[in-house]
């Protein structure tokens, strides 16, 4: 789960970075999806980058709180055929559920080991 830390890490830096950069200038907002959409690949559940990234412009990086899935742990099942993978716990898709239900500060009280110090 170093990976999964790793990754909140980046997201909190990169919006850092266009904060400072100037994400609230129309202008400056090409290049910056630019080069990030060359980095990562984004589920914007049909909405464009540019509208999902201006209508960001408010948030404060330092103010994102993160969770991890599994509790940061590995949740291995061995698959005949397959070998180990790696499958959501009930908790995990409990927090999904959360997400879904626009409910993920109740799962995060309840679940404070799950936030990450990041």
């Amino acid at each position: 789960y170093g990976r999964q830390r790793h990754q909140q890490q980046f997201l909190k830096a990169v919006l850092k970075q266009a904060v400072s950069d100037g994400l609230n200038s129309p202008t400056k907002l090409p290049g910056l999806l630019s080069a990030v959409g060359k980095t990562m690949t984004v589920d914007s559940g049909g909405v464009s980058l540019e509208d999902w990234v201006f209508a960001m412009r408010g948030l404060n990086p330092d103010d994102l709180v993160t969770i991890k899935t599994n509790a940061g742990r590995f949740n291995s099942k061995s698959v005949p055929g397959v070998g180990s993978v790696e499958v959501l716990s009930d908790d995990s898709l409990q927090l999904l559920k959360a997400v879904k239900n626009d409910d993920v500060a109740a799962f995060a009280q309840s679940h404070p080991s799950w936030v990450s110090a990041t």
